[in-house]
C-alpha cells in the first residue's frame, strides 16, 4: 500500500485504508479470511462489548457491520476511529492483532477479534459460523 498517495489517516496494524475506493472489505482473522462487497454494507453500530469481563484484558468496544448476507462483529480498542473511514468507503481490510499491543498503539483502532455470522440470502447459501 502506498501511504503517501492517500489523504486518509493510515492505521498501521488492524485497519488498512486505500486512496482509491475499494470494491470489497477484507476481514483477516486467525483462522479465516473473508471479503464482502463494500456496496453491500448496509450500516454499522458501535457499542460497548457485551462479552467484556475483565476491563484490564478484554476489549471495550464492539462494532457490528451489517452486510446483506452476514453480520461481522469486531471487538477491540478505539473502534470509534473506524466510523468515518467506514462511512467514506476507504477501508480495504481489517486484520486481527494481538491484545497485548493495543495499549501501545494508542493512536489507531485495534481489532483483536473478528466474528462472522452468515445469513442465508438468495445469492449465497448459508455458511457455517466461524
Amino acid at each position: 500500500m502506498n501511504t503517501k498517495a492517500s489523504k486518509h489517516p493510515q492505521f498501521g496494524n488492524s485497519v488498512h485504508l486505500v486512496s482509491r475506493e475499494p470494491s470489497m472489505i477484507e476481514f483477516v482473522g486467525r483462522s479465516r479470511h473473508c471479503g464482502f462487497a463494500k456496496d453491500r454494507l448496509n450500516g454499522f453500530v458501535l457499542e460497548k462489548n457485551p462479552t467484556r469481563k475483565d476491563p484490564k484484558l478484554d476489549p471495550p468496544d464492539q462494532l457490528r457491520l451489517f452486510f446483506d448476507n452476514a453480520v461481522v462483529l469486531l471487538h477491540g480498542w478505539r473502534l470509534e476511529m473506524m466510523a468515518s473511514v467506514l462511512a467514506n468507503g476507504t477501508v480495504a481490510s481489517v486484520h486481527v492483532s494481538e491484545k497485548e499491543l493495543a495499549k501501545l498503539m494508542i493512536e489507531e483502532p485495534w481489532v483483536t477479534e473478528i466474528e462472522i455470522e452468515f445469513r442465508a440470502s438468495p445469492e449465497q447459501p448459508e455458511q457455517p459460523a466461524q
